[in-house]
């Protein structure tokens, strides 16, 4: 992550007072979604896009951010859902889960 530093508020800000708060199989989706945000946020010449928060919450994946716009929302759509689909615990697939309930 440390290669991503620029993306996130700093933390005198208030922002990630409590740190990521997602297991550790979700850091290779963290990893994709933060690389495509550095894309967008150069390609789209937004100095200012910066994660205030990344968490789990019920068991979906949470991502808040300052400025944004329609392609950094659709990219957070994007994670959120993959992230839906793959376990908090082992990073595997919860389709067959979601099939059950």
């Amino acid at each position: 992550m440390d290669r991503h530093f620029g993306l996130f508020a700093p933390v005198e800000s208030g922002a990630f007072a409590y740190g990521f708060t997602c297991d550790r199989a979700w850091l290779r989706l963290l990893d994709r979604l933060f690389s495509d945000l550095d894309v967008i946020r150069r390609e789209d010449d937004m100095t200012d896009l910066k994660i205030i928060k990344a968490k789990k919450k019920f068991r979906a994946l949470w991502v808040y951010a300052q400025d944004g716009n329609a392609r950094v929302k659709e990219r957070f759509w994007r994670a959120e859902d993959v992230a839906y689909a793959t376990c908090e615990t082992c990073g595997g697939s919860t389709i067959q889960i979601v099939q059950l309930v």
